[in-house]
């Protein structure tokens, strides 16, 4: 029953968690300020708040605007016949080809059929998300609220945790010592490094013109959370299109910032985790793929961290199996 409770509001909660982790060293120096706990996690905690909603409300509208002018821009393009229409330069083998699909009627219909869904999908995603807004402002007041509990006592909850844990003192140390570094290792050397791709990727594409470019560098920062091939599923394609086109200033602009961007993801990425925990790559994708549909977008780290423990524990087992035995 406990279970049932504690079911519906597992994301606020796990991200109350997550977060107090992540901002108790700002807590730590506000405490030294005012040498008041109450007043130093209420201070932490309306910050938090503050740094969550702003931002989201910010990219949410400017993503909304950007979602409807695609979604005009597109009726008018499936309503004039014209939806291939790229605007080529050059009459290169790319323009031919949109050519011939859009005086193609029945490739062209089920062209337009399948655009038409999708926008109408989104629309429904966007109208759902809407309704949902009572939902996300408990969710909030959940997370405000446990935070602050988080912060003023969470070293006891560790120490609790500590004593509860069925194991020899020097696996309890390793055991707590993965999970802290794995969402250090996760928030600084994943997300943050990924929002920092999304912003460059964005950046880009707003310079270059193209459509959508917040959505788009969204899309990017999302993607770039899967090491390695994530961001490049996007500027890839572009700078292609871009170059055959004949857009060869755009192409190279683009392509710059993926080289960046692939910069970024492998050698700053390490140098911002360092030797403190080794994450395979391929686990963190499998746990951001795997955490995202279990859990929602708080699995970005939960899914890695259950990952790195569950190995975690099997090493211990392996070290003890004998003595078990």
């Amino acid at each position: 029953m406990s279970f049932l409770i504690l079911k519906p509001i597992f994301t606020p909660v796990a991200t109350s968690f997550i977060i107090a982790f992540i901002f108790y060293p700002v807590y730590k120096r506000v405490y030294k300020k005012t040498n008041r706990k109450n007043l130093s996690a209420f201070l932490v905690s309306l910050l938090i708040i503050l740094i969550i909603t702003i931002p989201t409300y910010f990219f949410i509208s400017a993503a909304t605007k950007e979602v409807s002018s695609v979604y005009s821009d597109l009726k008018v393009r499936i309503d004039s016949g014209e939806l291939l229409s790229i605007g080529c330069k050059n009459n290169n083998i790319v323009c031919t080809i949109s050519e011939s699909i859009n005086k193609n009627r029945q490739l062209r219909f089920y062209l337009d059929d399948t655009i038409t869904k999708g926008v109408s999908n989104i629309t429904t995603q966007a109208t759902g998300f809407i309704f949902s807004i009572p939902r996300r402002i408990i969710d909030i007041m959940i997370i405000f609220f446990l935070t602050f509990f988080l912060l003023k006592d969470g070293p006891k909850l560790v120490d609790k945790a500590r004593e509860l844990m069925p194991l020899k003192d020097v696996h309890k140390e390793k055991l707590l010592k993965k999970f802290f570094d794995t969402i250090r290792a996760v928030v600084y050397g994943y997300i943050i490094v990924a929002a920092l791709e999304g912003v460059i990727g964005g950046l880009a594409f707003l310079i270059v013109g193209v459509k959508a470019a917040l959505l788009l560098g969204i899309i990017i920062g999302i993607l770039a959370l899967i090491p390695m091939v994530g961001a490049a599923i996007i500027w890839v394609p572009m700078s292609i299109f871009k170059f055959a086109t004949g857009h060869p200033f755009s192409a190279l602009i683009l392509t710059v910032a993926g080289l960046l961007i692939l910069f970024i993801d492998t050698w700053f990425r390490a140098k911002i985790i360092g030797n403190k925990v080794v994450v395979h790559p391929a686990l963190v994708a499998l746990g951001v793929l795997g955490g995202i549909m279990a859990f929602g977008i708080i699995g970005v780290i939960v899914g890695p961290l259950i990952l790195v423990l569950l190995i975690t524990l099997i090493e211990i087992y392996e070290t003890e199996k004998e003595n078990i035995i």
